[in-house]
């Protein structure tokens, strides 16, 4: 591996071409040499309020405060807003914000702090709109400042001083503080200095390997540099682990008091090189454009999951009886689901979970039908590769599409079945489990 030696320059990355919206927000985030930060938000015309895009809970209000007494952040119909008291209009808010990890549910913590200070931010959490954000909106103009002494790290590249750029989509993952990342052959990595000397040796080790084994299955991201690898880690009370991708990003935070302990424990190391096997899995996924209905989860995570039991696989091979082990448990933990709901319901209760383990049994049902119609190659990458191919011909994204796809490599009852299995409210999951991976 390499340190990476980039100069360290102000950086707009505004195009001329780039449209300015009269009607947009301005985002202006600031970390302040005191280590505060603060955001400040800046229309043209002046208005009533500022809605958030992303709105998990209503945590900003307890930890995301106006500056002026006249201003509040307030919570009305599961949604966010920012306004005057007085409701009268205005042109600008700043807000002090509290920089410390905070779990949002199934959305992407607001910021993963380093041991040696460092921060690494998520900016979907700050996109913002005047008055409500129109499902056309996917353009966010965002400005960040930092002290002399500190460097940013934006798309794989390192600035200093200041950066301008219109984020999209789900947003990304922007690093502020005093750490050079490192290149090894497949990524750069960032990986805080504070954590075990295990886990520091097992992400150095660890990931590589598992980049270069996807890479080998369903071939290289689509993007010019390499992907990048954040772990930040906070020794704080708490059990708290929460990771996630965006695209060419893999990220990971630990908030966790007894990280020194639980390395010691081998299940711990295999949990996660699983849990990092996964999110390296959605990085070639494509994550995020072949689904879109939050009741398909069980496409892209089932499947994740069940890559990361292949990487398992070939990779470890003395993770036999964990993945046994981790089987069995999916099994379980599918079957308790069912006895309450369908799994196309899973995602509108609540219980995401049970999108992961019954989709996992789902791509290992697939698995066993592909291999009793073709003598080579997986299931879980010659499919997955064909059903990227075919949303990106056009055709629908989504379950439709990927059982289609399906058939055209298993019997052609298949879809039916898994069609049935995924709708229906089952009163004998293990049953209707064991015909899934009887397929």
């Amino acid at each position: 591996m390499k340190i990476v030696i980039l100069s360290f320059l102000f950086i707009s990355l505004m195009s001329q071409a780039d449209p300015i919206d009269a009607d947009a927000v301005d985002t202006s985030i600031d970390k302040l040499s005191d280590g505060k930060w603060t955001v400040k938000y800046t229309v043209e015309k002046p208005v009533t309020k500022i809605t958030f895009l992303s709105n998990p809970d209503k945590s900003r209000i307890e930890r995301w405060h106006p500056l002026s007494s006249e201003f509040e952040v307030f919570y009305h119909k599961n949604q966010e807003y920012i306004a005057r008291k007085d409701r009268a209009k205005f042109n600008e808010i700043s807000l002090l914000l509290t920089p410390n990890y905070k779990h949002l549910p199934k959305d992407y913590a607001p910021f993963s702090p380093y041991s040696d200070g460092g921060i690494l931010f998520h900016t979907r959490r700050f996109f913002a709109c005047i008055d409500s954000c129109p499902d056309d909106l996917n353009s966010w103009k965002i400005t960040l400042t930092i002290p002399n002494d500190n460097h940013i790290i934006l798309d794989g590249k390192l600035f200093n001083s200041m950066a301008s750029w219109y984020d999209k989509n789900d947003g990304k993952s922007v690093y502020v503080g005093k750490q050079i990342p490192v290149e090894t052959d497949s990524s750069h990595t960032l990986i805080d200095a504070g954590l075990p000397e295990k886990i520091l040796t097992s992400l150095n080790s660890d990931i590589p390997k598992m980049m270069d084994f996807f890479k080998s299955k369903l071939g290289k991201l689509p993007y010019d540099d390499k992907p990048t690898l954040f772990a930040s880690y906070a020794k704080v009370n708490g059990s708290s682990r929460q990771g996630g991708v965006s695209p060419n990003q893999i990220y990971v935070h630990w908030n966790k008091n007894n990280l020194d302990t639980s390395v010691e424990n081998k299940k711990f190391i295999y949990d996660t090189l699983w849990f990092f096997a996964h999110e390296a899995a959605h990085l070639y996924q494509i994550n995020g454009h072949l689904s879109e209905n939050a009741n398909e989860s069980w496409l892209h995570e089932g499947h994740a999951d069940f890559l990361a039991s292949n990487a398992l696989k070939f990779l470890y091979p003395n993770s036999t009886d964990y993945i046994n082990s981790k089987f069995n448990k999916i099994k379980t933990g599918c079957a308790n689901g069912l006895q309450d709901i369908a799994l196309v319901d899973a995602a509108n209760v609540g219980n995401f979970r049970l999108l992961y383990s019954c989709g996992f049994l789902i791509h290992k049902g697939i698995e066993h039908a592909f291999k009793k119609e073709n003598k080579n190659g997986q299931a879980a990458y010659i499919i997955w590769d064909q059903f990227r191919t075919e949303v990106k011909n056009g055709s629908e994204k989504g379950q439709p599409t990927f059982l289609k796809v399906v058939d055209k490599y298993t019997d052609k009852t298949i879809s039916g079945k898994i069609t049935h299995f995924i709708n229906v409210k089952h009163g004998n999951p293990d049953k209707a489990i064991n015909a899934l991976l009887a397929l």
